[in-house]
């Protein structure tokens, strides 16, 4: 089965970030060993986003960085139309109003995978729900 990391993690994971915790790192090694790790493709639209505003620094262009990601095998899962009508709805059910949030959470509640992320309100919201298989990344 997939798991599905958000933007924050794979950018932590692409960069070597302490603060993902053991038990994480062992679970996704694991996962990327089978070819199991996944990102929504809106992850790269928000990493360009974030290196073109100078809020990250890739070190490498942008187009280079997710390149790596999915030749090394990140699976890149498609927004269709699914997804993305479902993802603003999300706020009808308490979910906040971020649009690169709710396209990951849809993401991951309509292939029914689990979502690795250290945002808080994305723990508690999965929490507080029951529609999402949420995972701590600092564990």
């Amino acid at each position: 089965m997939l798991t599905l990391l958000d933007t924050n993690v794979l950018l932590r994971l692409r960069s070597g970030d302490s603060l993902i915790g053991a038990q994480t790192r062992r679970r996704l090694r694991t996962d990327a060993e089978q070819n199991e790790l996944a990102v929504s493709a809106v992850s790269f639209h928000e990493v360009s986003r974030l290196s073109r505003d100078g809020v990250v620094n890739l070190n490498l262009p942008v187009f280079d960085w997710c390149r790596r990601c999915v030749t090394s095998g990140v699976v890149a899962i498609p927004v269709g139309w699914e997804i993305a009508a479902a993802a603003p709805l999300l706020a009808d059910e308490g979910f906040h109003g971020d649009p690169f949030d709710q396209t990951i959470v849809a993401t991951a509640i309509r292939h029914g995978i689990p979502l690795v992320t250290t945002d808080k309100a994305i723990l508690d919201w999965g929490t507080q729900s029951g529609h999402l298989e949420a995972i701590d990344a600092k564990r």
